[in-house]
């Protein structure tokens, strides 16, 4: 539930709640001050019969029933009777008033009686109006309130949408939505200082990454080639070979590790364009071919089973990359001799390969350097390079382990035409 319904709900419920309560106070109220009328004007109807009484001996009034009582308490005695004009008809609530006073020597009773239908149904109207009126109330209270919360609450969902879509990625500062209202201008500027801050350090590691990765470029051609001249010298020893064969090994894994990075620093800066359709069926076919001898080497069968005209907008260079890193990671990590599946349809990519479950949640398999075995050979970024490359198209990738094998999943975003 919304924040605006939940505040508007809970002030509907309180304001029935008051208005049923002080609607059950006010029929009480009303019907005790109608009451009290009609017995104070039945009271002065009895004081001027017995006025009249006194003086003329005539009561005045015929709907008054006068008689003589034995001796009692003299006093007025209020009640309510149920009486009907004609024998069976339908009765009706009466006021009725019996009065007793000494006149002349005797105890004298004077019985009035009034019809409260007319009372009744004046409280009624009273209550009536009373409650349409608090009902309008509640209504155009609940209503102004919605309206008046929604353009006071609108600033807040406008900087809530932006927070949703920010990245540090991008260039521009957000421009939040002004408000003033105290605690939303606070809240933008705790927003502003938190994202400002991690577009910073977002820059500072970008630059750190870009920097590293070009200024190490160069220092490694140096090793390789010096490494080579060294191991072309005829004096060279076996021992020494060995060991200039370990160390151009590690030249270039650090030199795959450096344009890796570099690579993946291109991906997320947005150093790629998506533009137009790409046929991905092709892509995938040349990359089978490129890498069937690989499988041979590691006796893995590659079974590919690949739609024609498979096409998506996408980058042509970094869908290789994506192609290819899974297809280098199949090779890697399937234990023994095995098939490897490659599977391309309009909807999605999988590709699967032998292999025991992962010591970690398959989550964790595309963070960077992370690996799922003891290949000393693996940078520990070509998931890592897959994943931001699926991202940057917006695609979706898996990956998931049962009946011992790895399945690597991409959902292509299908075009709505």
């Amino acid at each position: 539930m919304r924040l605006l319904q939940r505040s508007l709900l809970i002030q509907a419920a309180v304001t029935f709640f008051v208005l049923i309560v002080a609607g059950v106070a006010m029929f009480f109220a009303l019907r005790q001050m109608v009451e009290e009328e009609i017995d104070e004007r039945l009271a002065e109807r009895a004081n001027a019969i017995f006025a009249r009484l006194e003086r003329d001996r005539d009561s005045g009034d015929p709907s008054a029933s006068v008689s003589e009582v034995e001796s009692q308490r003299t006093g007025n005695t209020y009640s309510d009777v149920s009486l009907s004009d004609t024998p069976g008809g339908e009765r009706e609530p009466w006021r009725e008033l019996k009065a007793v006073r000494e006149l002349h020597g005797k105890h004298v009773a004077v019985v009035l009686r009034t019809s409260r239908l007319e009372w009744e149904d004046f409280s009624e109207t009273i209550f009536v109006v009373f409650m349409a009126a608090a009902v309008l109330l509640l209504i155009g209270g609940i209503t102004a309130n919605a309206l008046t919360s929604r353009r006071i609450w609108r600033p807040f969902f406008r900087n809530l949408e932006k927070l949703r879509q920010f990245s540090a990625r991008q260039d521009a500062p957000v421009e939040w939505s002004a408000s003033n209202i105290r605690e939303f201008s606070q809240l933008v500027d705790s927003l502003t200082a938190l994202t400002e801050g991690v577009r910073g350090e977002y820059r500072t590691l970008k630059e750190f990454t870009e920097n590293a990765s070009h200024e190490m470029q160069t220092p490694l051609s140096i090793i390789r080639t010096k490494l080579e001249r060294i191991g072309q010298h005829p004096a060279l020893d076996r021992e020494l070979a060995e060991s200039l064969e370990g160390a151009a090994m590690a030249a270039d894994r650090l030199s795959r590790l450096n344009r890796s990075l570099i690579l993946l620093a291109g991906v997320e800066n947005g150093q790629f364009e998506v533009t137009q359709p790409v046929d991905i069926s092709q892509i995938a076919a040349t990359q089978v071919t490129l890498m069937q001898d690989l499988f041979v080497e590691k006796d893995l069968v590659l079974d590919s089973h690949i739609d024609a005209g498979v096409s998506h907008p996408c980058n042509a260079y970094l869908t290789e990359i994506l192609i290819g890193n899974l297809l280098s990671n199949a090779i890697r990590h399937s234990e023994g001799a095995g098939k490897v599946e490659l599977r391309l349809a309009r909807e999605r990519m999988t590709l699967t390969n032998p292999g025991p479950p992962l010591p970690f949640p398959s989550e964790q398999l595309f963070h960077r350097f992370r690996k799922g075995g003891a290949d000393q050979g693996s940078s520990g970024l070509g998931l890592a390079i897959a994943k931001e490359i699926v991202r940057l198209h917006g695609w979706t990738i898996s990956h998931t382990w049962r009946d011992g094998r790895h399945e690597f999943e991409i959902a292509f975003r299908l075009q709505i035409s």
